[in-house]
């Protein structure tokens, strides 16, 4: 007798679960004792029983997880969030943080609605070919004021096509 075709299902995507505090306690715990001690076992249960008095960081409370993971960042582990500020913006030269408050004040007062600073970052990035995440602050003067004015120039197109003209008959300001 012949076999019956199996039937094809389609394969469920498997959704991520969130990722609970303790869950992550325990991934950094790893992680650091993997970049401070690779993988001698007998020396990760010692430093866990120094540290916290215990030899699995299953038993850790939140407390000493705690312990352990600035242990680990005191022994040289890089783990968990930057504190460093190495993720925040870098600090903007003083010849240029005018054209950078023109060009948020255009994006937030955009007819569109807000635009976030990435979407001025994506028109210096077409108009230079910089680097994909380039930040604005890393520009020079003379492509911070072209930015500055694609940006008025797409502020006039859209205003226009609204039909509220931001510059009267006369030719003032409205």
């Amino acid at each position: 007798m012949a076999a019956a075709p199996k039937t094809t299902t389609k394969a469920r995507k498997r959704r991520r679960k969130p990722m609970t505090p303790r869950n992550y306690d325990l991934m950094l715990i790893h992680v650091g004792a993997k970049q401070v001690g690779g993988d001698d076992r007998d020396a990760y249960e010692d430093m866990l029983e120094a540290v916290a008095g215990v030899r699995s960081a299953a038993d850790l409370d939140a407390k000493g997880r705690r312990k352990v993971i600035d242990h680990l960042r005191t022994c040289g582990a890089r783990i968990g969030r930057s504190r460093s500020g190495s993720a925040r913006r870098p600090t903007p030269r003083p010849e240029i943080a005018p054209l950078l408050r023109k060009i948020d004040a255009m994006s937030i007062n955009h007819p569109t609605g807000r635009k976030p600073r990435s979407w001025a970052e994506r028109i210096l990035r077409q108009m230079t070919g910089c680097a994909r995440g380039t930040p604005l602050e890393w520009a020079d003067t003379d492509q911070l004021k072209n930015v500055a004015a694609a940006i008025a120039v797409d502020i006039r197109r859209r205003t226009r096509r609204a039909g509220n003209s931001p510059i009267g008959e006369s030719g003032e300001a409205a």
